[in-house]
């Protein structure tokens, strides 16, 4: 009975034993590096509120930044309003425009002949370049046009000669050799471009004025 005795009284003591020690393990690894003890400090194992606070903020900051550096249809607007009134008076050489030519990504803009003929009207000061052929604009060419001829070479031989400080406009006869003539422009660092894209027959059909040599 006593021996019976004995061996109860070792088995309970092993069983303490084991369980205080599947306890301090548990309480180890649910606690930070610094090894806190999580059973007598809890407050220090949970995350910090201020922390988890400063990253949602974070967070809606960057959300903020992206909303804010988007395009909005009220800008969007305002800069189609603002081609109306005229093309970009100082040549276009703002700090994204010349970000964009660095990266060779400047494309030219398509204008109507609407909008050139206010430009016209408006007395906006641009260059206006007819790159058709020399017989085609002495049988008509928009007023205040000069003529250098894609094709032959005369556009590209002047380049050096054409103003930088201000807007340039191209068209031609389909559409076809001005949108040529405008990526040439914009690849030698011409900005802000513009192509008619309309044509000058559109142009004549629509009864706007038009100069002969």
């Amino acid at each position: 009975m006593d021996k019976l005795m004995y061996l109860r009284t070792k088995v309970l003591a092993l069983a303490w034993t084991l369980g205080l020690v599947s306890a301090l393990i548990i309480g180890s690894t649910s606690c930070s590096d610094d090894e806190v003890d999580c059973a007598a400090q809890p407050a220090l194992c949970r995350p910090d509120a201020s922390t988890t606070a400063d990253s949602s903020g974070q967070k809606a900051a960057d959300l903020g930044a992206s909303a804010d550096g988007a395009t909005s249809p009220e800008d969007a607007a305002a800069r189609d309003a603002g081609m109306a009134d005229g093309p970009v008076a100082d040549g276009g050489t703002t700090e994204g425009d010349a970000a964009q030519g660095d990266a060779g990504s400047y494309e030219p803009e398509k204008v109507s002949i609407g909008t050139v003929h206010d430009w016209i009207e408006d007395g906006v000061d641009m260059t206006l370049i007819d790159v058709r052929p020399a017989s085609s604009y002495d049988a008509g060419h928009l007023p205040g046009a000069i003529n250098l001829a894609y094709n032959n070479g005369d556009l590209e031989a002047a380049l050096d000669t054409i103003p930088r400080n201000k807007p340039v406009v191209v068209y031609c006869q389909s559409g076809v050799t001005s949108a040529k003539a405008a990526k040439k422009l914009t690849e030698n660092g011409f900005r802000p471009v513009y192509d008619m894209w309309q044509a000058f027959p559109s142009w004549k059909n629509a009864g706007y004025d038009v100069e002969t040599e």
